[in-house]
């Protein structure tokens, strides 16, 4: 983290940024999805960038907001947040000049920035049964979702997983019980993150020595959401480790969605 008696501009705490978001996407992701993005102005913790589209701010929002949640910390501080602006150009007559323009849309927050145990839930309060799409295709995953949402690990969906194609709702779905269990049970220990995160954050433990105490964080929570389990496939001590862990949750009852 930056020393906070030096003043960061909105340019050097991007780069700083992605810096680490470099090590952690490939870097067909990094060009695309990364490098278009503008720096515009840091105040008060905030650190706001214009995104080209709306359709661009979608995507980050929904594949990469656990990963921007944790540098953004990393970078400014535990109370930092990003606010994004999105340039949507006006189609104009020929012949006339280009006219931009720019709308705000609400700061990437998680739904409690740090909840009763004093630790980051990374769950995206946009996402709620309320506001997610039904279809044929989706009833049984939904009623199974909203089960557990009312009974954390008191049903017969211990674990759940949901399996589905790209665009279908499956992180906004398992992002949804997680809202719902916060709200209707406080004091639960929730969580929610990437494979690739949970790899990175292995890594990071390795490193610095404290792997006892990650596999005790992991241990120690009531609902465990891990987003994209697919991606653990090749790297064996990280599955180790996680079925360490799920076998551990399992035993207590604790819920898993995977």
């Amino acid at each position: 983290m930056i020393n906070k008696t030096y003043k960061m501009q909105a340019p050097e705490a991007w780069k700083e940024c992605l810096k680490t978001i470099e090590e952690n996407v490939s870097a067909l992701t990094y060009n695309t999805w990364f490098l278009p993005i503008i720096p515009l102005e840091l105040e008060n913790s905030t650190l706001k960038i214009q995104l080209p589209n709306q359709f661009f701010w979608e995507w980050i929002d929904e594949h990469f907001n656990t990963l921007i949640n944790k540098i953004i910390h990393e970078v400014l501080g535990p109370k930092a947040k990003l606010a994004y602006i999105i340039s949507e150009e006006d189609e104009v007559e020929s012949g006339s000049e280009d006219i931009t323009e720019f709308k705000k849309v609400e700061t990437v927050q998680s739904s409690t920035d740090e909840n009763l145990q004093g630790f980051e839930t990374f769950l995206n309060p946009r996402y709620t049964f309320e506001n997610f799409i039904k279809g044929e295709g989706n009833q049984l995953a939904r009623a199974a979702a909203i089960a557990i949402g009312n009974n954390p690990g008191g049903t017969s969906f211990n674990p759940l997983f949901i399996y589905g194609g790209v665009g279908l709702g499956k992180t906004h779905l398992i992002q949804a019980i997680g809202n719902k269990i916060i709200k209707q049970f406080p004091s639960k220990k929730v969580i929610y993150l990437s494979s690739d995160i949970f790899t990175v954050e292995f890594v990071e433990a390795i490193q610095s020595n404290k792997v006892n105490e990650f596999q005790n964080f992991y241990r120690s929570m009531d609902v465990l959401i891990i987003d994209d389990i697919q991606f653990l496939i090749g790297k064996e001590k990280t599955q180790d480790l996680f079925f360490h862990i799920f076998n551990i949750l399992h035993q207590l009852s604790k819920q898993i969605i995977l």
